[in-house]
C-alpha cells in the first residue's frame, strides 16, 4: 500500500537497504522478480513500502525463488529467511 509520503527511490536506495549491490537490484527488476516503475528506456524507481511488502512476501516464500533455483548471497540468504 502506498502512502502520501512513499515517494520513489532509486536503485542504489534499494541495494543499500537490502544490503545487496546495485546489479543485483537491476537484474531482479529487469526479470520482474522485485516491484518496480519504469520511467523511460532506462530509468527505474521503487516504492520503500513496495520493496518492504516484497522482503516480508520472500520470507514467506512466495517472493524470488528458492536458494537450489536461484545463487543468492549468504547476505541475501540471510534477508530472505
Amino acid at each position: 500500500m502506498t502512502t502520501h509520503n512513499d515517494n520513489l527511490i532509486r536503485a542504489a536506495a534499494v541495494a543499500k537497504y537490502l544490503g545487496v549491490s546495485k546489479p543485483s537490484v537491476f537484474r531482479w527488476a529487469k526479470h520482474g522478480e522485485i516491484p518496480c516503475y519504469r520511467l523511460g528506456e532506462s530509468t527505474i524507481r521503487f516504492r520503500l513500502s513496495e520493496i518492504k511488502e516484497w522482503v516480508n512476501s520472500c520470507r514467506r516464500g512466495r517472493g524470488m525463488a528458492s536458494n537450489a533455483e536461484q545463487k543468492t548471497t549468504p547476505q541475501q540468504n540471510r534477508m530472505i529467511a
